[in-house]
């Protein structure tokens, strides 16, 4: 007879090593793509433009699959354990979980932890879905029903509106909450600096864990919200999943949020709603010469204008963004059109998550190397951007 089951630990261990060689799949892209980015500013003509295109258009679009598989196969072994796991407690019990979402019961649970990162179930509310964009920012603000991106440490909100097989999916991103490095909140200064430097953080992680753990699978249709940091996340999210079949990502709303080195492909549409008195957008990497980098075509910006200077921080706030809102904006007008199943304003349900780094402050400042990798090998050379900037001006 053929044996059947699994030792769960063994397979969890398993899963960890797996995740770690995509993890590892997904650096080395980024790596690749600030030495083609930034490396090769001294080098012209049609053999560096094939040089380059076929970095993006041939090898890394095949990476980025296979990273993204390899990924898939560890969710995959993640949820078989937990199955395992769910029906040896049942048969011990005589009971089982109930509901499309078993993993997310009432109260709070630890849904996934893989020694660096912890995601926990912090809330669940049925509710009215957005009608605008406006309203969408909503689900940025800071609630009293623990179920808003800012209501928790590192915080994500996961919420469903239509039915199979035309169910939407938004998901909305916090910022910064912590400006101190490596803390265990996901939101601090250590991700901003990743940010940055255009370098894979573990908020992208978390991203990509509730969405699975909240249920997002490939047929939903989705769209990314963030403010500020969380603004940044989700443009590098969209980015790097090009080529992943996980989830069909569809349309990015940001708020106050940075500029960026890298923005999502042409087929998914960008919104980004920048406030006349926040500087927040003109901090980044790009917004130190954001006239060196052109915006994407699918990328549209539309400005909250403030005549008043109110208190810098206050301007920043989405609230501060939906009391002095654009009315009439065609920008915003337009990706609402096209975007509309996404604003039915039907039922929702929502789903938070809070994030947490596992690993503690002590072994950070023990062993920084770990966390916070080096900024050398994508940051442009200042000799280089000298000379750009020298040319352009």
């Amino acid at each position: 007879m053929a044996q059947q089951g699994m030792d769960p630990q063994a397979m969890r261990t398993l899963a960890d090593r797996l995740a770690h060689s995509a993890h590892g799949v997904q650096e080395s892209l980024h790596r690749v793509d600030g030495d083609v980015r930034h490396g090769m500013t001294e080098w012209f003509g049609p053999h560096a433009v094939q040089f380059k295109e076929t970095w993006w258009q041939v090898y890394r679009p095949q990476l980025a699959v296979i990273g993204g598989e390899l990924l898939g196969l560890v969710d995959l072994l993640r949820r078989e354990i937990a199955a395992q796991e769910a029906a040896s407690s049942a048969g011990a019990s005589g009971s089982s979980a109930q509901g499309p979402h078993p993993r997310l019961r009432s109260g709070e649970s630890v849904l996934y932890d893989h020694g660096r990162l912890r995601i926990t179930r912090s809330g669940t509310r049925v509710e009215d879905g957005p009608r605008d964009v406006r309203g969408l920012l909503d689900w940025l603000n800071r609630s009293k029903n623990g179920t808003r991106a800012y209501d928790h440490p590192g915080g994500i909100t996961v919420t469903f509106t239509g039915d199979p097989p035309h169910r939407r999916a938004i998901v909305a991103v916090s910022g910064t909450e912590n400006w101190l490095v490596g803390t265990k909140n996901v939101d601090d200064l250590e991700t901003n600096v990743q940010n940055v430097a255009g370098l894979h953080t573990p908020k992208e992680d978390a991203i990509r864990q509730a969405m699975i753990e909240a249920g997002v699978g490939p047929q939903d249709r989705v769209m990314l919200v963030g403010h500020s940091q969380g603004g940044a996340d989700v443009l590098y999210f969209a980015h790097d999943l090009a080529g992943d079949r996980r989830f069909d990502i569809r349309s990015v709303v940001t708020v106050g949020a940075p500029e960026v080195v890298r923005y999502p492909p042409a087929n998914v549409e960008v919104l980004e709603l920048r406030g006349t008195n926040d500087v927040v957008p003109r901090l980044g990497a790009d917004g130190l010469l954001p006239e060196l980098t052109p915006m994407p075509r699918n990328v549209h910006v539309a400005y909250v204008r403030d005549a008043t200077f109110d208190n810098p921080l206050l301007a920043h706030e989405p609230s501060h963004y939906q009391a002095k809102w654009p009315t009439g904006n065609g920008s915003i007008a337009g990706f609402e059109d096209r975007q509309s199943e996404f604003f039915d304003g039907g039922p929702a349900t929502t789903y938070a998550f809070s994030n947490e780094r596992t690993t503690s402050e002590a072994d950070v400042f023990r062993h920084p190397e770990t966390l916070l990798p080096p900024l050398t090998p994508v940051l442009p050379p200042l000799g280089s951007l000298t000379h750009r900037l020298t040319e352009e001006l």
